[in-house]
């Protein structure tokens, strides 16, 4: 897992890996769910090992609010050769990431 600390980071992250899951929290101690959701994602995917996971932290990258419109935290954006496919924020189900995953690991990969 990659942490990324610059807007261009994060768009060559997204167009260099077929599949990329970008994970957007803050370290902020006001952010519970932050702290909790990692791992569950880390744990959910660790069988997809050409998924590219990276992780941002909105404060220390202030711009990717506007250039990535994220209004609230923790966020996931799964994109499929550069295009995004799934967008969740705040209470992320793990079954329909790990769904949705799946189907396009499978499809590229298989």
């Amino acid at each position: 897992m990659k942490k990324l600390i610059f807007i261009e980071d994060i768009k060559n992250c997204i167009s260099n890996n077929s599949l990329s899951l970008i994970y957007v929290s803050s370290k902020l101690e006001t952010c519970s769910v932050c702290h909790m959701l990692l791992p569950k994602i880390q744990e959910n995917l660790k069988e997809y090992s050409k998924l590219q996971i990276a992780t941002v932290d909105a404060s220390e990258v202030e711009e990717i609010a506007g250039e990535f419109s994220v209004f609230s935290l923790p966020l996931i954006i799964f994109y499929v050769e550069g295009k995004e496919v799934l967008r969740e924020g705040r209470f992320i189900s793990m079954n329909a990431l790990k769904e949705v995953v799946n189907r396009h690991y499978n499809l590229i990969y298989s």
